[in-house]
């Protein structure tokens, strides 16, 4: 568990809260700012594809990969903040610091990048699975009209 100071309203409020619960919020937040973006489908299947891409490869080869590809900046940019806001890594904004932390961290760093990386992808998965099955049935009845 771990105390929370929230300002909300000019109040500011603690609250304990574990840490799974705050990945859920980030991971909650970052879907609700991006669900009605153009591409949010493309988004959301790069990061269903993600976590078997990680357990597969590994972390440093998934991200590489997608960056490659150039698949997903935006989820690669909130996973590399969590990550290294956990990690006590500092985060100036870009969307593969993760991927860099990754290439020169040790292997102690690299363990808790990919369990925190999975855990993180598991909430987000989660919450945009719906709207990715909407996007798709949509598309789909596009495609018969």
């Amino acid at each position: 568990m771990r105390a929370v100071l929230r300002k909300e309203g000019g109040l500011e409020t603690v609250s304990l809260q574990s840490l799974s619960q705050m990945r859920a919020r980030d991971a909650w937040e970052v879907f609700d700012k991006l669900q009605n973006s153009p591409g949010f489908k493309e988004l959301a299947d790069e990061a269903k594809k993600l976590p078997m891409r990680v357990k597969t490869s590994g972390l440093l080869q998934a991200l590489a990969f997608m960056r490659a590809k150039g698949e997903a900046p935006e989820l690669r940019k909130a996973l590399s903040r969590w990550v290294l806001s956990q990690t006590g890594k500092p985060w100036i904004g870009a969307e593969d610091e993760l991927l860099d932390a990754v290439r020169k961290g040790d292997l102690a760093f690299l363990r808790r990048a990919t369990t925190e990386s999975l855990a993180w992808l598991e909430w987000f998965v989660r919450f945009s699975e719906p709207k990715r099955k909407e996007l798709a049935s949509c598309k789909a009845q596009k495609e018969r009209s």
